[in-house]
């Protein structure tokens, strides 16, 4: 706070050495100390006021230097002795900055409360801790070497899988496998499925399901509409099976145990017989094969097989 200086001046008297006593007589007294071993220095006005000045010029560096307002930035630097513990704070509260002996800077907080540093624009950022990292915060890494999180894929666990029970929901690429109750599976069961999604939005994508038997199907996802389940390549079922082909007549329709599509089956056959002979194989039906023996009268078994193709 600004000094204000007394204004110090001489006292001027007509006799300064007369007093008078009590019954009213005046007296002159006229000074006599003895020898003077140090004179001193005299009591004046001018001597005064430059202390005044002194002391008014003191309290104006003071303010000048460190105003508690904060108008004026603190020049130099403030330091501590060596050893010990030193605090800037607030008094009466758990708010602090302290500089310890071994050289580290711990700044206090009352809990619950978070701790900031103020930019150069003038904002202020959270400073990260332990204690205040997870979801929510704003304290997640945004980019990973300049790429989004969001484009990542990811699971539910460090195994980078995850489950769903409805494949026709799925909108983002990744790897799933389905619980029940296995909605928009091809087989109406559990598996594992590859999922494309197109940049754009979630009308196009594309989908590998792969089943508990090993068995690929795919399918498209077009204008937000899904297609049909198809199979990819290898076989989706293969039947053998022996028949006997008697010495008279020979002709035999023998019944297939599982309903093929007779657009993706196709039929194998060996026999062993002692003379020249022919056997055809045909497809009458989804569950029907006729076999028909020409050239001989002799009775001999027929090893058949019927795959069908996914």
């Amino acid at each position: 706070m600004p000094y204000n200086p007394t204004s110090w001046v001489d006292r001027i008297v007509q006799e300064p050495l007369r007093f008078k006593d009590q019954n009213g007589n005046t007296w002159i007294l006229t000074p006599d100390p003895g020898t003077v071993t140090q004179a001193g220095t005299p009591f004046a006005a001018a001597l005064m006021n430059k202390i005044e000045q002194g002391l008014q010029a003191a309290a104006s560096t003071a303010d000048a230097a460190l105003p508690k307002n904060g108008s004026q930035p603190m020049t130099g630097s403030l330091l501590f002795p060596d050893g010990g513990e030193y605090r800037v704070g607030i008094q009466g509260q758990n708010q602090s900055v302290v500089f310890t002996d071994a050289g580290d800077v711990i700044l206090r907080k009352p809990a619950g409360r978070e701790a900031y540093v103020q930019t150069d624009l003038g904002g202020v950022e959270k400073i990260w801790t332990a204690g205040n990292d997870g979801s929510g915060s704003g304290l997640d890494a945004d980019l990973v070497r300049g790429i989004s999180g969001d484009r990542f894929l990811y699971g539910a666990n460090g195994r980078g899988g995850q489950q769903v029970t409805d494949a026709n929901g799925i909108t983002r690429s990744g790897f799933f496998n389905m619980g029940s109750p296995y909605t928009g599976t091809p087989t109406g069961g559990g598996g594992y499925v590859y999922h494309n999604q197109y940049e754009g939005d979630d009308n196009w994508a594309s989908q590998i399901f792969v089943d508990t038997n090993s068995v690929v199907y795919s399918r498209i996802k077009n204008n937000g509409t899904w297609g049909a389940w198809k199979a990819v390549g290898g076989m989706k079922v293969v039947q053998r099976g022996e028949t006997t082909l008697a010495a008279v007549g020979g002709d035999v329709t023998v019944t297939i145990p599982t309903a093929v599509n007779m657009s993706k089956a196709f039929v194998n056959i060996t026999w062993q017989a002692n003379e020249e002979a022919t056997v055809k194989a045909t497809l009458t039906s989804s569950n029907g094969l006729r076999l028909v023996k020409a050239n001989t009268n002799a009775s001999y078994t027929v090893s058949w097989e019927v795959m069908e193709s996914n």
